[in-house]
């Protein structure tokens, strides 16, 4: 006859029960886990890019904040610009081409002080007797530059933007929980969270502002100055610009019609696809239907081929008409 004593019910069987739920539940746990997990890293890719705009939207808005906050900011003025060669070598190859940087002048401790700006550029976007703002840290004047024009702020501010679009479109056409949406959303912000923690810690052991805004002799004695290849006068400035753009008035409109024709080849083959036609007009103007569309679109490789080449050669086109009218401006 079995026994009905509670020590043997216990041993028979609650305490295997017991075992048995905690075993239960824990693989649940660990099985929910591995799921939560999959669907997190599911379609990835729309996040790690979100990350990387967000990244440098930071960078931008950082580097622009930094030097604001950190210098003394006086006025200067734009004296002349030099004409200088610059020379690169990659592996065996090696390649040189015609640069040009505004010098500056403004007054340090009482006395006119010149320097040769660090941001150079291949066309001429200044003109002689241009107001300019001048920064540099009190103790270090060859951390002497042009101050942080809002641009750099302003492209920051436009990189942070396209990010959180790139998360609004991937969080409207996901399907997972709200939960699990706000966890997936929450991962550019840590990533970038953590990469900035290290890269302000690194700032700090090599040499913080100082040696980041610290450059290779800007400043230029009078003496010096006349031995670069400057202009002086804006007159010179006009000379300089008919002869270095006049030939791409020529050269350009050939590269716009080899850019333009894949194209044309290829946006035909696109647009006339039945799918598109269906669906291209309510993807434009309804929100909603968009990533679908997109999605779509990406899943076929012959539409995903047509559309990247379309796109890249119509990227390709409108930079090449505005180098044109840049030309154009620059000669007339």
């Amino acid at each position: 006859m079995l026994s009905t004593s509670p020590v043997f019910i216990r041993a028979i069987l609650i305490t295997p029960a017991k075992h048995l739920v905690w075993y239960s539940s824990n693989r649940f746990a660990d099985f929910s886990m591995a799921l939560s997990i999959d669907l997190l890293l599911d379609n990835i890719g729309p996040i790690l890019l979100a990350s990387s705009f967000l990244f440098f939207s930071l960078l931008f808005i950082g580097y622009y904040r930094l030097y604001n906050n950190s210098t003394v900011q006086i006025p200067g003025k734009i004296v002349g610009i030099e004409k200088y060669v610059s020379k690169s070598r990659s592996g065996n190859r090696r390649s040189s081409q015609l640069m040009y940087r505004p010098v500056v002048s403004f007054i340090y401790h009482g006395e006119k002080t010149y320097f040769t700006a660090g941001l150079s550029k291949n066309f001429i976007s200044e003109q002689i007797g241009d107001n300019v703002s001048v920064e540099y840290i009190d103790s270090l004047i060859s951390s002497v530059r042009i101050a942080g024009r809002p641009f750099i702020r302003n492209f920051g501010y436009g990189l942070f933007l396209i990010a959180l679009l790139i998360l609004g479109i991937s969080a409207q056409s996901s399907t997972l929980s709200w939960d699990l949406q706000l966890l997936r959303l929450s991962i550019p912000f840590a990533l970038n969270w953590i990469l900035f923690k290290y890269l302000a810690d690194l700032f700090k052991r090599n040499g913080g502002v100082a040696a980041l805004m610290k450059q290779n002799s800007p400043i230029k004695t009078e003496e010096e100055l006349q031995q670069l290849d400057i202009f002086w006068s804006n007159d010179d400035i006009a000379k300089e610009e008919d002869q270095v753009y006049k030939p791409f008035l020529y050269i350009t409109p050939v590269l716009i019609g080899l850019a333009l024709w894949p194209a044309v080849v290829f946006g035909d083959r696109f647009f006339s696809h039945p799918y598109v036609v269906e669906k291209f007009n309510e993807a434009l103007f309804n929100s909603g239907e968009t990533p679908i569309f997109f999605n779509y679109i990406m899943n076929h490789s012959s539409l995903q081929k047509e559309f990247l080449i379309f796109a890249m050669s119509m990227f390709f086109v409108l930079m090449l008409s505005y180098s044109f009218i840049f030309t154009l401006k620059k000669t007339a």
